[in-house]
Parts: structure tokens; sequence; C-alpha cells
């Protein structure tokens, strides 16, 4: 009987003490985890507000005025003289590739 008492214990004191030091270490991370369940949507609010405050203290990029017909070649010269990059111009919304080379929108 004191040998499981004594083994309960200690299973207790390393479930406490590794509890502790899990809270202790999500205190430490950038977002800690919630100690309370959050659904998706919940989560998925909390993320979009962190990006956002992110990108809001970020240094606005560069504005490049592209011609509104941009061949690939055009193109290709502005990324080697880094003239704009390449994922500003991509991602931009209304930018598409037609058959003759890019198609910019500002």
């Amino acid at each position: 009987m004191n040998h499981l008492r004594s083994d309960l214990m200690v299973i207790w004191l390393v479930a406490t003490t590794a509890l502790c030091v899990g809270f202790l270490i999500n205190q430490f991370r950038d977002t800690p985890l919630p100690l309370v369940y959050k659904d998706k949507a919940e989560r998925l609010q909390d993320s979009v507000q962190r990006i956002a405050a992110k990108e809001s203290t970020s240094a606005p990029a560069p504005v490049v005025h592209l011609p509104e017909k941009l061949s690939l070649e055009a193109f290709s010269s502005y990324v080697e003289n880094k003239r704009v990059h390449p994922q500003k111009v991509c991602l931009h919304r209304g930018n598409r590739v037609d058959a003759d080379g890019w198609k910019a929108h500002f």
C-alpha cells in the first residue's frame, strides 16, 4: 500500500511540474495560447487582427510606376535592376498575365 501511495505521489508531482512548466513556456511565446477554448472563427479573427497590426507597422513599399502593358523581358529587367519586387507586382490586386506579357493595373 505504501508503495502505491509513493508511486501516485511521484506521478502527481511530475504531472504538476509538467503543467507549471507548460504554463510558463506558454507565457514566453509571441502569441500565447488561450486558456479558454476558442472556435475556428474566433481564432481566424484573432489571426487576421495580428496580421493587420503587423502590416500597419511596416514601412510602405516604394511606388513604382509601370506601363500598362509590360512584356516579360521588361519585367525581368525591372526585377534584375531591383526596381520592383516581383511579389509586389504579381500579388497586387488586378494584375493578370496576358498572352503578350504582364499587364499591370495600378
